[in-house]
């Protein structure tokens, strides 16, 4: 917890320690039996170092009883296995790949109200706990025709947390029956109002879709017409671990049209954006 102490006259605050070392590998296997085809598969490990909330954290302890001056690393480790073709006229392309990735320590932020009058409400990093996310991608390319290409994309992701207690979902639940509730080593009473084990990690669309078109024939001699539409679909996504509140499926398209001549160095575009 932090402490009080005084040196030489000036009182200060003594915060933790934190120190974060590891060893993170990447390993990568191709294998092409065709110019036209790739298979691959992937491990990795990776970690978002911890880090300290300062004053925050010495508020936080105020209200919640808890030590939130310093929060833990984020470590991730996983792997991908994947496909690559391409038509040997090259006018077909199609990518595929399957993910999995284990979560520990994941670093969320915890809104903190003030403890005063004429302060504001803050807000902390902390470990919500441990998650896993897992799905696939898939990507295709076709140009029928020089000047046309057409391309799409779809993502679908199963991102949950797999152990966890969250602070507000508690206060949530009991009422705030204990208000130093310690949320890294909760009380098996207590366990049951904020576990979110289960729960979809916030801001991860469960499905995502995207394409373009991209057209750009000849219309003069050495003159080009440029136009594009693109567009992307996503799925309602989670604000906060509790999944209450989410932000609804998104569309958004995008357009741009304009001319080019071979050799210039310039070209005159217009280009719309949240069109839909």
């Amino acid at each position: 917890a932090p402490a009080d102490v005084t040196l030489f006259g000036f009182t200060g605050t003594c915060l933790a320690r934190g120190k974060w070392t590891g060893l993170d590998p990447r390993v990568t296997i191709n294998w092409q039996p065709n110019d036209n085809l790739l298979l691959y598969a992937i491990y990795a490990k990776g970690r978002k170092p911890g880090g300290f909330n300062g004053t925050g954290g010495i508020s936080a302890f105020a209200i919640t009883g808890e030590d939130l001056t310093l929060y833990d690393q984020e470590t991730a480790q996983g792997g991908e296995y994947g496909v690559k073709y391409t038509d040997p006229s090259r006018q077909f392309s199609f990518a595929g790949s399957v993910f999995y990735n284990r979560l520990s320590g994941v670093q969320l932020t915890r809104s903190i109200p003030p403890t005063a009058a004429g302060q504001t409400t803050t807000s902390v990093a902390v470990n919500s706990g441990d998650a896993e996310t897992k799905g696939f991608e898939l990507e295709a390319r076709f140009s029928p025709i020089r000047a046309l290409n057409v391309f799409t994309g779809f993502t679908y992701t199963d991102a949950r947390f797999t152990r966890g207690c969250d602070f507000d979902f508690f206060v949530l639940n009991s009422g705030w029956l204990q208000p130093n509730f310690n949320t890294a080593n909760p009380t098996a009473a207590g366990l049951p109002f904020c576990d979110i084990t289960g729960k979809q990690l916030p801001l991860a669309s469960k499905y995502i879709v995207n394409g373009s078109v991209n057209y750009e024939p000849e219309v003069a001699p050495d003159v080009f017409l440029l136009s594009n539409v693109n567009f992307s679909w996503e799925s309602k996504k989670f604000v906060q671990t509790d999944n209450l509140v989410y932000v609804p499926e998104a569309v958004l398209v995008n357009a741009r049209l304009g001319v080019r001549q071979l050799g210039a160095t310039c070209r005159l575009t217009a280009t719309g954006r949240a069109l839909l």
